[in-house]
This record gives structure tokens, C-alpha cells and sequence, in this order.
């Protein structure tokens, strides 16, 4: 829910509003989660929570979208370790999956510029 006016100050109007609306979470996720395999070292292992969770928290800003999750994958030994991550991309074309990362952090490697979405 949006707060549009905080007393008599408009805090956000209509433009704003469509900005940040998740037209689809789904397409947002599942490029969240292709960004996160293109990056760790055994993918075919990864395991991510199913939407809708309390454990996705997604935003969108204009054409930037951010996601923060986890994930459980194989480490080079063969064990399960699960690490936390934070994605943001730009979405060109949400119909023809154009999306591309802007900032990858997964626990405490980064790679990229943060953007912020406030």
C-alpha cells in the first residue's frame, strides 16, 4: 500500500506509484535467480525458496529491480551451504526477458554498483 499523502505533503503521485509497481514478480525472480547461477561455481545444485515467501523481498524502481533471498547449493566438497544474496538489474524489455545485472552481491562477495531504490 502506498501512502500518497503524509498530511498535506504529497509524499508520491501516480507516476511514482506505476515506478515501483511489480507488473510481474514471477519474470523478476526468475531473472534474479538466472543472474545467481551465472555466478556460483555449481549451479546445477542450487535450491531457492518458492514464491511467495516471507524470505524473497523484491522492489522495483523505473527499469532498476532489486531481489534479496538465499539459496542452498553444493560447495566444492559436496556440501549444502546456504548463502544469502542480493541482486539488482535494469529490465530493458520485461516481454522479450532483456534484463541485465547492475550489482551482484552474494554473502560478502560484490561484484557491480549498487543502486539505490529508495
Amino acid at each position: 500500500m502506498y501512502t500518497l499523502y503524509d498530511g498535506k505533503e504529497v509524499k508520491m503521485n501516480q507516476k511514482e506509484i506505476l515506478e515501483r509497481e511489480l507488473t510481474d514478480p514471477d519474470k523478476y525472480y526468475t531473472y534474479a535467480k538466472e543472474i545467481i547461477l551465472d555466478y556460483i561455481k555449481t549451479p546445477r545444485t542450487a535450491e531457492f525458496p518458492d514464491l511467495p515467501s516471507s524470505a524473497i523481498a523484491m522492489q522495483r524502481k523505473g527499469k532498476y529491480v532489486g531481489v534479496k533471498s538465499y539459496f542452498d547449493a553444493q560447495n566444492t566438497y559436496g556440501v549444502f551451504v546456504r548463502s544469502k544474496y542480493t541482486v539488482e538489474f535494469t529490465v530493458t524489455d520485461l516481454k522479450a526477458n532483456i534484463y541485465k545485472p547492475v550489482y551482484v552481491k552474494i554473502d560478502d562477495e560484490i561484484r557491480g554498483d549498487w543502486v539505490d531504490l529508495d
